[in-house]
């Protein structure tokens, strides 16, 4: 199903023709019955999607690389994380079905016609804030700029009422994993400024397959820098650009990971992620 779609039917078929029209309070209705969250049992096992990551839009040069400018996408920053462009989060949901059924998308998968938005402003080039669960939430397109444009102009009531919900529906959780890198994340975010607001919201179904991602992944970062680290001859392949200058499917023209990242700096970023599983 596509949700931008299936969004303009409803309104359509009240003959509203524009978002911008709707009053504030139709509007939070719409992002109320349309906003499509991870589910609480997955964040509690795995709290973010890829702790190894933070955003880092269009890429093209690099001091430590040289060279041409050309697409760097995933190639390591400073502190040894992975540059990513949203590619790792925002086609989550793609696939999946919405609980409950009783919601607009009904039984139906998802496909296209929605946005991963981040509920929290300035907060994608944060790793500890990236991929955080509380922190994403997936909207309609037509519906996602009220949430993801954070210009000059005072926000939406849509992006508080977000904060909210997600405050609601996460906070009081006890996590499995990565505890103290979870409560410095809700720290960040400033949640004691925030009242919850109580939940009834939309989520994605295969709560067990976004662990087994998200546990898969923090599990191959993890086992690749302590070969790297361990001076392993043979480490385990991590991306194209992140890699250890060995084996098959890397670039070449890309310096290897102990190359462009401090031993000092590799040996913090490791024992972060393992602290993300215990």
């Amino acid at each position: 199903m596509n949700a931008d779609e299936r969004l303009w039917e409803e309104l359509r078929a009240v003959g509203s023709n524009s978002i911008e029209d709707l009053t504030v309070e139709q509007t939070l209705l719409l992002v109320k019955r349309y906003a499509v969250w991870i589910p609480v049992e997955a964040y509690v096992s795995a709290p973010w999607l890829a702790p190894y990551a933070r955003r880092c839009i269009r890429i093209r040069e690099d001091a430590r690389v040289g060279g041409e400018e050309r697409d760097m996408w995933g190639f390591p920053d400073e502190r040894g994380y992975f540059t990513d462009d949203n590619s790792l989060i925002k086609q989550i949901h793609k696939g999946k079905r919405v609980i409950p059924t009783t919601s607009p998308y009904a039984d139906r998968k998802l496909s296209g016609g929605m946005i991963c938005c981040h509920v929290w402003p300035g907060t994608t080039k944060n790793p500890l804030l990236f991929s955080f669960v509380p922190n994403l939430v997936w909207l309609p397109k037509s519906l996602a700029p009220l949430s993801d444009n954070h210009g000059g102009d005072a926000p939406h009531p849509v992006h508080d009422y977000l904060k909210g919900v997600s405050v609601g529906r996460f906070f009081s959780q006890i996590v499995a994993v990565g505890s103290q890198r979870v409560a410095r994340a809700w720290d960040e975010l400033g949640r004691d400024q925030i009242l919850p607001i109580p939940d009834h919201s939309n989520e994605l179904s295969d709560a067990t397959k976004l662990v087994k991602l998200s546990t898969g992944r923090v599990s191959r970062i993890v086992k690749f820098l302590d070969e790297v680290l361990n001076g392993s001859k043979d480490p385990s392949r991590f991306s194209k650009r992140y890699h250890a200058g060995v084996g098959k499917g890397f670039d070449p023209s890309f310096p290897p990971i102990g190359r462009a990242v401090p031993t000092s700096v590799l040996r913090e970023l490791l024992q972060e992620m393992e602290d993300c599983r215990k």
